[in-house]
């Protein structure tokens, strides 16, 4: 009998279609306060800057509890709130900050995996040898074929003392890949810079709430000043955001 593990994932990438004669196994999560629930939280390493959760958790839940204490584990696909910290192994999910912390398996330090032959429990994290491949690698993007992920040790760190958010219109797409291939042969790189086309920016633009008042006028003036002035045409422009985080000397150096 084949089974096919199934829990919140994030949509960013490609998602593996179960196969017909696969019988889905239902995991029954349990929800409850990081601090207090031994279901979602084991320990926080504060020395070695390391967090032990279980697999249920979602990206949301773990960040929220962990400002409390002053940490992030800096890890933001774009269903953060929804998807887990399993989902994010078994899909080898990518975050929108992963220029400052990484990519999922740049994050994971253990992984703790229930199979058909047993149960895989990391003790320590594995060091890394110039010689042969890290045979944790194995489990990112197993998507559930190799095992059950239940447990696992991430990195975390300080919160940023600063950050701040940027964005920059470009006339067309191409001008806007052009910005990027130029950025990326810098040492600006920021937390985050993602490159939306036409579609999207209209889409963004069409959910903002209405403005009213002064708003509404200031928003009128900086339209106008960049259809009719700067001829910008609404139908190709798009947009470019930035988040800047870190220290104060840090930020100040991207903003250059």
């Amino acid at each position: 009998m084949g089974y096919n593990p199934f829990r919140w994932y994030t949509s960013g990438k490609y998602r593996k279609k179960p196969l017909k004669s696969n019988t889905p196994l239902l995991l029954k999560i349990q929800n409850g306060d990081f601090e207090h629930s031994p279901y979602l939280r084991e320990s926080i390493d504060e020395e070695n800057l390391m967090v032990t959760v279980q697999s249920g958790i979602t990206g949301k839940d773990l960040e929220e509890a962990l400002h409390k204490k002053g940490y992030t584990v800096g890890h933001e696909p774009d269903s953060y709130e929804f998807s887990t910290v399993g989902g994010w192994i078994s899909t080898n999910a990518a975050g929108m900050k992963k220029h400052r912390y990484g990519n999922i398996e740049d994050i994971v330090e253990n992984i703790s995996m229930v199979s058909p032959k047993g149960t895989i429990s990391q003790i320590n994290p594995i060091s890394r040898g110039s010689i042969g491949f890290k045979p944790q690698n194995v489990l990112f993007g197993s998507e559930g074929n190799i095992g059950i992920i239940t447990k696992a040790v991430l990195k975390i760190h300080q919160i940023p003392k600063q950050q701040k958010y940027n964005s920059v219109l470009f006339k067309n797409w191409s001008e806007g890949v052009s910005f990027m291939k130029a950025l990326s042969k810098t040492n600006y790189i920021p937390a985050s810079v993602r490159l939306v086309d036409n579609i999207q920016f209209r889409f963004g633009q069409a959910l903002k709430p209405r403005a009213e008042g002064f708003k509404k006028l200031k928003s009128n003036i900086e339209k106008f000043f960049v259809v009719n002035i700067k001829g910008f045409d609404p139908d190709k422009m798009c947009a470019l955001t930035i988040v800047m985080e870190g220290t104060k000397e840090e930020v100040d150096y991207q903003q250059k």
